[in-house]
C-alpha cells in the first residue's frame, strides 16, 4: 500500500475552495499519519512487540556510547580518537566538545528508553475497538491547513479565516471529507469535528484559568444554584 495522496478531481477541488498550494502540500504530509490513526487498530501483541524491540535497540545503543568513556583498551581508545575527528570534522559548532556530544546523546537516548517504557505500561489489556469517531486526524488536518497557510506568508500576516466548523457547506468541512476520502475512510468526519472542535474548547479554557485570565460563563450549560439557595419572591 503506498503513501495516500488525493486524487486529481479532489485536488482540483482543493484549489477552488481556495486552499493554498503550501497547504495543499501539508495537508498531504498529514495524510500518512491520519490513515494510521483510523486504520483497524493492531493487535496489542504485536504493538508490545515492536516497542519493546525498539526499547531494546536503544538501551544497546545506550551501553555501547557508555563503553567509550568506561572501557579502557587498544580498541576502545582508537575509536574514540577517530570518533573525535570525524565529529570536528563535522561538527556545526567546533568550539563544542566531545564529551558534551556524547552527554546529549545519552541523555536523549535515556529520555527515549523512558518513552517506549512509558508507553509499553500505558498500553491497554484489551483489545480495541475502531477509532471512527477519533478528532485526533482532524486536529492533524487543521494543524497542516494553519501551518501551511504561515507557510505561504510573510509578517505581517493576513487574517486566517479557514477555522473548523461543522456547519453544512463549511470549507473546512469539505476539506476534512476529501481528506478522509483520500485515506480511505468511508466515515463521515462529523462526530470526529464536532469531539476536536469541543476538545479545542476545554483546551482553550483550561489554559485561560491557568494563567489566570478570566473565563466567559458556558452559556451552552445552566447555571447551578448553590445549594440551600432561596429564590425570593418579589
Amino acid at each position: 500500500m503506498g503513501l495516500p495522496t488525493f486524487s486529481a478531481p479532489d485536488l482540483k477541488r482543493l484549489q477552488d475552495l481556495g486552499l493554498l498550494r503550501e497547504q495543499i502540500a501539508e495537508l498531504v504530509k498529514a495524510l500518512p499519519i491520519c490513515r494510521s490513526y483510523l486504520r483497524q487498530p493492531a493487535a496489542l501483541a504485536d504493538v508490545r512487540a515492536v516497542l519493546g524491540d525498539t526499547r531494546t535497540a536503544v538501551e544497546n545503543a545506550i551501553r555501547q556510547l557508555d563503553r567509550f568513556d568506561r572501557v579502557e583498551s587498544s580498541a576502545y581508545g582508537e575509536a574514540r580518537v577517530r570518533f573525535d575527528q570525524a565529529y570536528f570534522a563535522n561538527a556545526r559548532v567546533p568550539e563544542t566538545r566531545d564529551e558534551e556530544l556524547l552527554n546529549a546523546a545519552l541523555n536523549y537516548l535515556d529520555r527515549v528508553r523512558t518513552s517506549l517504557t512509558d508507553a509499553l505500561a500505558d498500553l491497554p489489556t484489551e483489545q480495541r475497538r475502531h477509532r471512527t469517531a477519533s478528532f485526533v486526524p482532524v486536529m492533524k488536518i487543521d494543524g497542516a491547513l494553519l501551518r501551511g497557510f504561515t507557510l505561504a506568508h510573510k509578517p505581517p500576516m493576513p487574517p486566517y479565516l479557514l477555522h473548523a466548523s461543522i456547519s453544512p457547506g463549511s470549507t473546512f468541512r469539505e476539506v476534512v471529507g476529501l481528506c478522509y476520502r483520500a485515506i480511505g475512510a468511508n466515515d463521515d468526519p462529523e462526530r470526529a469535528i464536532k469531539g476536536y472542535i469541543r476538545w479545542r474548547k476545554e483546551r482553550d479554557r483550561a489554559s485561560r484559568i491557568a494563567f489566570g485570565i478570566p473565563v466567559e460563563a458556558d452559556s451552552s450549560r445552566p447555571a447551578r444554584r448553590k445549594v440551600g439557595q432561596q429564590i425570593k419572591k418579589k
